[in-house]
C-alpha cells in the first residue's frame, strides 16, 4: 500500500463510523476511485456526512456502501 493510500485511508477512519477493516476500506476506496476522488485532499474536500441507511439527494453526490449512504459535494473537476 502506498502512503497516499494510507492517508486516505486514515481520514476515512477519521470521518467515518461504519467502514471498518482492511477489505471494507478497500472496497470503499474503489468506490471512491469509481466517482473520481483517490486522494485524502479530494476526500477531506468533498465529503460532507455518513447517515445510517439509504438516502437520496439531489443536492449532493451520495454513495451508498453496505446499506449506509456517504453524501458528497458535487466536485467541478468532476463531470456532472
Amino acid at each position: 500500500m502506498s502512503t497516499d493510500e494510507q492517508v486516505l485511508i486514515d481520514q476515512i477512519a477519521e470521518s467515518t463510523l461504519h467502514i471498518l477493516g482492511e477489505d471494507q476500506n478497500n472496497a470503499f476506496i474503489r468506490l471512491l476511485k469509481q466517482n473520481g476522488i483517490e486522494t485524502a485532499e479530494q476526500f477531506v474536500d468533498a465529503f460532507c456526512v455518513e447517515y445510517e441507511g439509504v438516502i437520496q439527494s439531489d443536492e449532493f453526490v451520495v454513495l451508498v456502501f453496505r446499506g449506509n449512504s456517504y453524501f458528497f459535494r458535487k466536485l467541478c473537476s468532476r463531470s456532472q
